[in-house]
């Protein structure tokens, strides 16, 4: 029944919010709307869009930016949430660009065949004065996709010079959404922004940030994540623990991303993860998903990879979780991942398992 109410929100809500000015009142009976459609489906990638777009569509760039950057913690294979977030970051300023373009590369390798992030893209890279680039990348695409729509409208614009401003929406943002009026005009306040939700939204955001300028040599802020650790926060100290390791204090007993990232980054022996499980019973699928990323080459890893299908595995197309989900969805690529991937694989497993869903949509709901 749930499984239907959302679906149906989505479909009907997506289109409402771009094509039509709700009122105040209509507006926040959405917004409750959504609220319970995630305490009913918290895994359910769909409500969390709908969630980022009723943000946008309000006006409040803090909500909708965390609602799409803890779409990235908890379903790290959407590549549409990717999109979403590069284009937000593009409007936010040149000094957001690097990691506008981070999440869009992600995105393109992540959906080959999707024009939708070449086009957010293209007009990033043209944005950048690498318009070349851009015209290069949307004709090679459209070779093999050659009635993507899009994608050729926005390949005649750059040739033609069109320019479209960092702030500015381009013809093709599908996603574009009237902003919420009342009476006199102005935006509808905020129903409730959940705290933790934006508070968790800057966590993610701050070890995106840190992670991209890490890889290019340089070094970010990390002072929120430093600060929440020492808090004891179980998301904080994961990320402090992958970003950090030797600045790091003990593990608090109850965080299991936190102490399973220390087993990664020591290559522990299986007996130590295997303590690990016992330690975290309701985490035994995701320390047994670890342990085979993290066997040597030469380790049987198919045979451990098949085994772990037939005891967590699911064909139903359901998971309680969104680790689930993800696990699920990325069984295949266990046994025959190699060690940039497994690294990448075992990074976005510890992120998503680090802070669940429901505690906090389950919480900030019935706060209202």
């Amino acid at each position: 029944m749930s499984h239907f109410f959302v679906r149906t929100l989505h479909n009907v809500g997506t289109r409402l919010l771009k094509r039509y000015q709700l009122v105040r009142a209509d507006m926040n009976r959405f917004g409750v709307m959504i609220e319970r459609a995630l305490i009913w489906e918290p895994s359910n990638p769909y409500c969390w869009m709908l969630w980022a777009d009723w943000f946008r569509a309000q006006g409040h760039r803090d909500g909708h930016e965390s609602t799409l950057r803890e779409m990235l913690r908890l379903f790290p294979n959407d590549a549409h949430a990717r999109v979403e977030l590069g284009r937000l970051l593009i409007t936010q300023g040149e000094d957001h660009w690097d990691e506008a373009e981070h999440w869009l590369r992600q995105a393109m390798q992540r959906a080959p065949d999707s024009g939708h992030a070449r086009v957010v893209m293209a007009r990033l890279l043209a944005l950048s004065q690498r318009r070349p680039e851009a015209e290069t990348m949307l004709a090679k695409f459209l070779e093999r996709y050659p009635d993507n729509p899009r994608a050729q409208r926005s390949l005649e614009r750059l040739r033609a010079g069109a320019y479209v401003a960092a702030a500015e929406s381009s013809e093709d943002d599908e996603n574009a959404i009237r902003d919420a009026i009342d009476g006199d005009g102005g935006p509808a306040p905020l129903l409730n922004v959940p705290g933790e939700l934006v508070r968790r939204g800057r966590l993610d955001g701050e070890f995106s940030r840190a992670q991209i300028t890490k890889d290019d040599g340089h070094v970010a802020s990390t002072n929120l994540i430093k600060r929440e650790t020492m808090n004891g926060d179980p998301l904080a100290g994961f990320y402090s623990q992958w970003l950090m390791p030797d600045e790091t204090p003990e593990c608090p007993p109850h965080a299991w991303a936190w102490n399973a990232c220390r087993h990664w980054q020591q290559s522990s022996p299986p007996d130590r993860w295997r303590h690990l499980a016992t330690q975290f019973p309701e985490a035994v699928p995701e320390t047994e998903f670890l342990l085979i990323l993290a066997a040597p080459e030469d380790d049987n890893r198919s045979g451990a990879a098949e085994e772990w299908r037939a005891h967590y595995s699911s064909n139903d197309g359901t998971a309680s979780r969104p680790v689930d989900a993800f696990m699920r969805k990325a069984q295949e690529r266990l046994a025959v991942a190699d060690a940039h991937e497994r690294r990448e694989l075992a990074g976005e497993l510890m992120a998503c398992a680090a802070a669940d869903a429901p505690e906090f949509v389950f919480a900030s709901v019935s706060a209202a």
